[in-house]
């Protein structure tokens, strides 16, 4: 736990420094822009402004993306921490067990459902085939009245 909050402070330093540079680097650029303004009629300090500001945009993806894999390897660092943790084991695992009661539970009721489902399909093929054979038998001549006439 010490060792989780020295990295958040760690962190947390890390923004304040990165929130300092880029105050100052924005008063800088204020200042170069103002030296590059319509009244110095230099077309080199224009120039030189604009490879600036490349360059610290440049630098700006480059810290971002070290920020970036500072919060990375402090959050990778806080899971595993997290993943070594056994306290309140016994209620996790009761949970666990509660959760897997109520989805074997779940499953039993899809299954009773699915199978009603099937009984309900099985019954209606049944009277469709049935009523099928009635018209048969209603349409075909009669064998009894056939055979009576011979």
């Amino acid at each position: 736990l010490l060792e989780v909050r020295k990295m958040e402070e760690a962190f947390l330093q890390e923004q304040q420094r990165k929130q300092a540079r880029e105050s100052l680097e924005l008063h800088g650029l204020g200042a170069q822009t103002a030296s590059s303004s319509p009244s110095s009629s230099s077309g080199n300090h224009q120039t030189e402004a604009r490879e600036k500001t490349t360059d610290e945009k440049s630098r700006e993806q480059d810290e971002k993306q070290r920020e970036d894999g500072d919060f990375d390897a402090i959050v990778s660092m806080l899971m595993s921490q997290d993943m070594k943790r056994f306290d309140d084991l016994s209620e996790n695992l009761e949970h666990l067990e509660r959760e897997a009661a109520n989805a074997e539970a779940d499953a039993m009721a899809l299954g009773v459902m699915m199978g009603e489902e099937l009984l309900r399909d099985d019954v209606e093929h049944l009277t469709e085939a049935l009523l099928a054979a009635e018209s048969l038998v209603g349409q075909s001549p009669s064998v009894e009245g056939g055979a009576g006439r011979h």
